[in-house]
């Protein structure tokens, strides 16, 4: 009992009776009443208001660990079943009592020490985000969320609520400041201009170092990411929406930007896309390019976006996720490739630079534009085609391109259904054109026209009746412009559909042959 005659204020030796037990517990009671009144000020009073607050909240725990230390002695003497004194000498009833009365002392003390430290932690906070060690800062913040939660499920009774809103409040206004400084110093360590993206890091930190280190942005990065608002600082009003703009959307539509990365400076780095006697003016509209022009401003993006993912992002592809809306901007492939599709039949141009809307959309565009008029330009496509399906799998492994929003390699798997789109769509425009420019007027035509001449030659070749010779062979006579026009059309729409390639078992893959057989039958 002499821990319990201390907190009770007793010098004597003697036993102690159950009014003692009760006294002393009284005075630990009294003592945690106090405590946690000092305590309840300390917090709903805190910074910049409440003066003095450290000394007064080392004092507040200087007093809990003596609290504590009393109420482990307690629960020691009462537990004990060698003691033939103090608590031993009880009746049964009082000691169940009793016993309650230390438990719930007990579970007062655990929300006082849970309440100190939570103000600990608040006191914490400012010094870690002044000194830009944000990742300690985003722990913190948790920490005290968590303490927050238990206490008010286990302790509301226990603590005012006027203290739980305090908190709130002073938790709201740390982490906002975590935020504010984590994007200051993202937006301090890179740079988003047209045509140029810098990143400037130091090598270390100290008193003498003009920019964060590449731990204070990865630690940046994860603070955002911790407080939720991330996806805010990559996406469209942050760096994503930057980067689309002045780097990927001009990269991807003009193949004559050069790209170069100069990291000569040991605290920059700087990636720009130089132009060249080629480059578009400023609000031309797109040009059609070769496969390989393409292929090459298709790299471009793709190092650009290597550059982001490796150098800024730390190569972390939940980071590079955040903004994969606001850059890729596709979240169904499959309305995507129906868009393209409508895109190829019409035969549309991509838009301006300045109105394109997601990086998927111009390297589809691109990839359209792109598109031989006839078979045997495909060859050269498929070079171009390979690098467009390795450009999105890079992509997609760095987290910017999910699986469900790859719109390039669905769109590539039916070249040969693309080109006789394209193919149709161009000889049926030719055949409207001619009905609609001059249907009445007519003109002499014969077998001896070149292209009539040839098809009759191949027919006649190809009889072996000796008396069908000569029988594919067409007077002079005159016939409508238009109509000749159509014949022409349709002859040539034959003509490819004889030499295409063998369909395969490919159920993605379109049968060419019976596309411009077809494509000739709506032309009659």
């Amino acid at each position: 009992g002499t821990a319990l005659r201390a907190a009770a204020g007793e010098r004597d030796a003697g036993e102690l009776a159950c009014a003692e037990w009760e006294q002393a517990l009284e005075a630990l009671e009294a003592r945690a009443s106090t405590t946690r009144t000092a305590l309840q000020e300390v917090l709903a009073g805190h910074f910049p208001d409440f003066v003095g607050t450290f000394t007064c909240s080392q004092e507040v725990g200087h007093e809990l660990d003596k609290l504590r230390a009393d109420m482990v002695a307690a629960l020691r003497e009462a537990a004990d079943p060698s003691a033939l004194e103090g608590f031993a000498a009880l009746h049964g009833a009082d000691k169940n009592r009793i016993l309650a009365q230390i438990r719930r002392l007990e579970v007062v003390v655990s929300a006082l020490e849970k309440l100190l430290q939570v103000q600990t932690l608040l006191e914490q906070l400012d010094d870690l985000i002044d000194r830009h060690t944000f990742r300690s800062a985003s722990e913190t913040c948790k920490q005290v969320d968590d303490l927050l939660a238990g206490l008010v499920h286990n302790a509301d009774d226990l603590v005012d609520s006027k203290v739980f809103r305090a908190v709130r409040v002073q938790l709201r206004r740390k982490k906002a400041k975590l935020k504010s400084t984590a994007e200051a110093l993202f937006a301090a360590a890179v740079k988003v201009k047209p045509l140029e993206l810098v990143l400037r890091l130091a090598n270390s930190s100290g008193a003498g170092a003009t920019a964060a280190t590449s731990d204070q942005l990865a630690q940046a990065l994860e603070a955002l990411d911790g407080l939720g608002t991330l996806r805010s600082a990559l996406g469209s009003n942050g760096i994503g929406g930057a980067l689309l703009q002045h780097l990927l959307i001009p990269a991807a539509l003009d193949p004559a930007l050069t790209l170069e990365i100069d990291d000569g400076d040991s605290e920059q780095q700087r990636l720009v896309l130089r132009k060249g006697p080629e480059t578009m003016a400023d609000g031309e509209q797109s040009r059609v390019f070769s496969p390989v022009q393409v292929a090459a401003a298709i790299e471009n993006v793709r190092n650009i976006l290597r550059f982001v993912f490796e150098q800024v992002l730390g190569s972390t592809a939940h980071y590079t996720e955040c903004m994969s809306l606001a850059v890729w901007g596709v979240t169904d492939s499959a309305q995507a490739r129906k868009d393209a599709k409508d895109l190829v039949l019409a035969q549309r141009s991509p838009r301006p630079p300045q109105a394109h809307s997601t990086l998927a959309e111009a390297l589809l565009g691109m990839l359209i534009l792109a598109l031989p008029d006839d078979a045997a330009g495909l060859h050269a496509y498929k070079g171009l085609a390979a690098g467009a399906k390795a450009t999105e799998d890079a992509l997609i492994k760095m987290g910017l391109v999910s699986a469900q929003s790859a719109v390039l390699s669905p769109f590539l798997q039916d070249l040969n259904g693309h080109l006789a789109q394209k193919r149709r769509a161009t000889l049926l425009a030719r055949v409207r054109q001619a009905i609609l420019d001059d249907y009445a007027s007519s003109e002499l035509t014969s077998s001896a026209e070149p292209l009539l001449h040839d098809l009759y030659a191949d027919l006649s070749a190809a009889t072996t009746r000796p008396d069908a010779v000569g029988i594919f062979k067409l007077e002079q006579m005159r016939v409508s412009k238009c109509v000749r026009e159509v014949m022409h059309v349709v002859l040539e729409a034959m003509n490819e559909a004889s030499h295409a390639p063998a369909p395969t078992e490919n159920p993605h893959q379109t049968d060419l042959a019976t596309v411009m057989y077809l494509c000739a039958r709506d032309a009659v």
